[in-house]
């Protein structure tokens, strides 16, 4: 009798452990999975929200400043492509950098007769907006720290254009002109402001919109 007890109980013993091995301590299976979301671009708060509601617990966040609020550094890169299966119990490891506001000031020489072209005006590959002959352009965007680049271009022709890089720290004011014939695109007086980063907190940037995602023509 004791011997079949024994052996019973060896067997719930032996039943148990595979369900046991299979879970992790916070009781996700080892070998559960999700297709991680696009948290690029999103607040290290939203993107942690996001994250832990698809059930990652493991998330790394590698922040420029780590007294900057949670809801004012952007993530600008994740560890995994987003749409991919991942593990839940890996760990996600985002990139962030503080946010700041820029005020752009773009206006365009205003040509008589000839030349009299719009002139698309892009911000890190995305459009800004397009300014149309002797009109001024002024918006203002949410942006990360770190280097930047300005282009403007004639619509729909890539081949004239001109660039202007750029690197701010803090919020910033940029203002130029723009000088265009039948052959030439070119920035003019180009002239950038950036404050200190202890500023930063004074401005709203609630509601400030953001460039459009439109891909720059290669």
């Amino acid at each position: 009798m004791k011997k079949c007890i024994r052996l019973l109980t060896l067997l719930i013993m032996a039943l148990c452990l595979p369900a046991c091995a299979s879970s992790s301590p916070s009781g996700i299976e080892q070998n559960e999975t999700a297709e991680i979301a696009d948290v690029v671009n999103k607040t290290l708060t939203e993107a942690v929200s996001i994250l832990e509601k698809q059930g990652f617990t493991k998330i790394e966040a590698d922040k420029s400043d780590e007294t900057w609020a949670e809801n004012k550094l952007i993530v600008t890169e994740q560890n995994y492509t987003a749409g991919s299966e991942v593990n839940l119990n890996d760990t996600v490891k985002l990139v962030c950098k503080r946010q700041f506001i820029m005020d752009f000031t773009v206006k365009s020489d205003s040509n008589l007769l000839l030349s009299k072209y719009d002139i698309d005006i892009w911000l890190d590959g995305n459009l800004l907006d397009t300014v149309k002959n002797g009109q001024t352009m002024t918006r203002t965007v949410k942006t990360v720290e770190g280097p930047h680049t300005l282009t403007v271009r004639k619509t729909k022709d890539e081949r004239m254009s001109d660039s202007y890089e750029f690197s701010i720290d803090g919020d910033a004011e940029l203002s130029c002109g723009i000088s265009h014939d039948s052959k030439v695109v070119a920035l003019k007086d180009v002239s950038l402001d950036v404050h200190s980063a202890e500023t930063a907190s004074v401005r709203t940037i609630a509601n400030t919109p953001e460039p459009s995602k439109t891909p720059e023509p290669s």
